[in-house]
């Protein structure tokens, strides 16, 4: 059984896992965009637009859980672990347009219009 280093419990390493979450975000993208093509509801094709920013995150989380896999070498004398936060970061950053997006159409509603 593959472990992803000394120390970590046996089974499947992280970087297994991210590639089902990378396949399963290919799958769901595909099959939205199907549906799409299909139906021509803008609201699927919307749905596959953000579920592209989760398969964008799963390539991430690959990346940075191989980058973090490797084992210590010179330039880094304690290892590559920090770089799965790098995977975190980026998907703050995919996130946060549809937050803000969110966020103004929550202000927006709760407002009161200017009597003056």
């Amino acid at each position: 059984m593959a472990t992803d280093g000394p120390g970590k419990a046996p089974g499947h390493s992280t970087r297994f896992y991210a590639v089902v979450s990378i396949a399963a975000a290919l799958a769901t993208v595909g099959l939205k965009a199907a549906a799409y093509l299909l139906t021509g509801s803008v609201g699927l094709l919307s749905d596959a637009a953000e579920s592209s920013a989760n398969l964008i995150a799963a390539v991430g989380a690959f990346w940075a859980l191989s980058a973090a896999a490797r084992p210590p070498d010179e330039e880094h004398a304690l290892g590559h672990t920090k770089a799965e936060f790098f995977s975190s970061a980026l998907k703050g950053a995919l996130a946060w347009p549809r937050r803000r997006s969110s966020w103004r159409r929550l202000s927006a509603a709760f407002s009161t219009p200017n009597r003056s």
